[in-house]
């Protein structure tokens, strides 16, 4: 018994591929897009919520004629029946493109002369079709109807009007505190310190009331005062704090209503000026100096004056390791001299010392 259902079930996969094997692709192409017209007839005509129960009911009776396709009643559809009565045209013209035909209340598909069973081919495209419709709407509809339920129940809460107190003071929060057009935010920090302090001032203000803010945070002396230097790069602004500055307003400065400062005192700029000499020639220092390692591909003589040792790294490569320092050739003992004797010689191929007729 088991292997008669078995054999029934392959079978039927078997035909239904062989039905639509025979199925030309312009002719499935014609019906995918007739069916697609139909359901997007009905989506408009009816809503989607109602669309989809209906294509459901639709594909569960094409679905019955597939799976039995000997079976004569599934092959009938009596739109009389309760169930059906509501079906929309649209549905039952699908049912006559797919091969139903029509007697008043009552479809039938009929097996055509000379055949033993019918072509499911049609039905099994229009099934294709009618699954990718319900997955493309299936989220669309669980949306919609979440978002009929939020609404029932939001309508049947009830929420107490707000006290218009309540709504003047959250306006009120809402736009914000109010601020003094004439106050100037500086934002001001020590040349080569990360530390930013901010001050308000008047906009009318002279630039001599910056000056009590500088002492709490530096220490200068006040004959010093007209050798403070302040920048503000955003202003394109670069200025002493001479007497006649300082006699200067924010608002006359262009440092209103807000600007960021940077402020270097004299012993910043002279403590700068040798650091930058100092580490300019330190980094000098270096570049001439040390001991290097150059790794070089290629083939070396061993009578090219190379400096360093030759490394066989095989495959024809020597790797030359120059263990020379300039330091140390700055610094190379000087030969003693001798009264005049011996003299120093360089050839071409190689560099020696020669003190009168003894090689060193």
């Amino acid at each position: 018994m088991a292997k008669k259902q078995e054999f029934e079930e392959l079978s039927a996969k078997i035909l239904k591929l062989a039905a639509l094997s025979q199925f030309s692709f312009a002719a499935r192409e014609k019906l995918q897009n007739n069916i697609k017209k139909l359901l997007s007839s009905l989506t408009e005509s009816i809503g989607m919520e109602a669309a989809m129960d209906q294509v459901q009911l639709l594909r569960k009776l094409l679905s019955n004629v597939t799976n039995n396709l000997s079976e004569e009643k599934f092959r009938k559809v009596n739109t009389a029946h309760p169930k059906l009565a509501h079906l929309s045209p649209a549905l039952l013209k699908i049912l006559t493109t797919v091969g139903f035909s029509r007697s008043e209340t009552l479809y039938t598909l009929k097996i055509p002369e000379n055949a033993a069973m019918i072509n499911p081919a049609s039905i099994l495209i229009a099934i294709g079709v009618i699954d990718k419709y319900l997955d493309e709407n299936r989220y669309l509809v669980a949306k919609l109807k979440r978002q009929a339920k939020d609404d029932a129940l939001r309508a049947n809460l009830d929420i107490p009007d707000q006290p218009e107190t309540t709504k003047a003071e959250a306006q009120k929060s809402s736009k914000g505190s109010v601020i003094d057009p004439n106050i100037v935010q500086l934002k001001m920090r020590l040349q080569g310190l990360k530390k930013v302090h901010t001050i308000e001032l008047q906009k009318s203000s002279e630039l001599s009331e910056l000056l009590p803010y500088l002492r709490n945070i530096s220490d200068f002396d006040d004959n010093d005062v007209a050798e403070i230097q302040l920048t503000c790069a955003a202003k394109r602004l670069v200025i002493n704090l001479t007497p006649e500055m300082l006699r200067q307003t924010f608002e006359e400065l262009k440092l209103y209503p807000a600007a960021n400062v940077v402020i270097k005192l004299p012993s910043m700029q002279s403590a700068t000026d040798t650091n930058s000499l100092t580490e300019r020639a330190k980094a000098n220092r270096e570049k001439r100096k040390g001991s290097h390692t150059m790794a070089s591909v290629g083939i070396y003589s061993t009578e090219d004056n190379a400096k360093g040792e030759l490394i066989d790294g095989g495959g024809g490569v020597l790797w030359e390791q120059d263990v020379s320092d300039t330091e140390d050739e700055d610094n190379k003992a000087e030969l003693p001299e001798n009264e005049g004797e011996g003299e120093i010689t360089k050839s071409a191929d190689e560099s020696h010392i020669v003190t009168g007729n003894e090689e060193l």
